[in-house]
């Protein structure tokens, strides 16, 4: 009777992460070991925003919001942050843009330059992308930058495109996405869908705008591109 070579060891190494999904939350479920990983962290005052360092209330806190979102505890404290006008806390672009990437909505560039930004958003199970825009002068009127076009040098001078595109992100998935960033305070949230005198809710201009003639090559064409790519 021949004997049979014995089964390998399980492998103990961690399975390979894909670079293009946020990885899950890390924070535990049990409240005490968070209570004390809290007091732990709050200590690496090198390490942590002043926002944390030596808080551990602040930093419990934001785990909790780390759950919430099933992000990691370093992603949460790289990409969100405190309001300064109402003390909420709100996330950077790009971790809504990798939340709702996660869930399996994409974004596609229609046309970016220093002045506006017009995208798509494809939502997961839906064929028809929305259109969306986000201009200088949105950002003006938002307050974001100043009309004059003297922002001393701050992010919407130094990278106007980048800032454009951030924005246009937030609005599309703060209109038809908000699920994947529910409970985070963040003012793109407040541009609520146009109401009709009836009390119902219509379509905004920019996504009727997505059926003109002169946008449905454009949108095939970038479609058409995006069917062999990973997200």
């Amino acid at each position: 009777m021949s004997i049979s070579e014995p089964a390998p060891p399980a492998s103990t190494a961690l399975a390979p992460v894909s670079s293009h999904r946020l990885p899950d939350t890390d924070v535990p479920t049990d409240f005490d070991v968070m209570m004390r990983m809290a007091e732990q962290l709050a200590g690496a005052d090198k390490f942590l925003p002043d926002e944390l360092a030596g808080k551990p209330g602040n930093v419990l806190a934001l785990m909790l919001r780390a759950r919430a979102l099933n992000v990691p505890f370093a992603v949460a404290c790289d990409e969100l942050y405190i309001q300064r006008k109402g003390g909420k806390i709100s996330q950077s672009a790009r971790l809504v843009r990798a939340l709702a990437r996660r869930a399996g909505h994409r974004f596609f560039t229609l046309e970016s330059d220093r002045h506006h930004c017009v995208l798509l958003i494809q939502l997961a199970g839906e064929k028809q992308p929305r259109r969306v825009e986000f201009t200088m002068q949105d950002a003006h009127r938002m307050g974001l930058t100043n009309p004059d076009g003297n922002n001393k040098g701050g992010q919407w001078d130094k990278q106007p495109e980048n800032m454009l595109y951030a924005r246009g992100t937030t609005r599309a998935v703060g209109r038809y996405c908000p699920v994947v960033i529910l409970g985070m305070g963040s003012d793109f949230l407040n541009e609520e869908m146009p109401e009709d005198q009836d009390g119902t809710f219509r379509e905004p201009d920019d996504v009727i705008a997505a059926y003109r003639d002169e946008d449905r090559k454009l949108v095939e064409q970038v479609l058409l591109a995006a069917q062999d790519t990973d997200y």
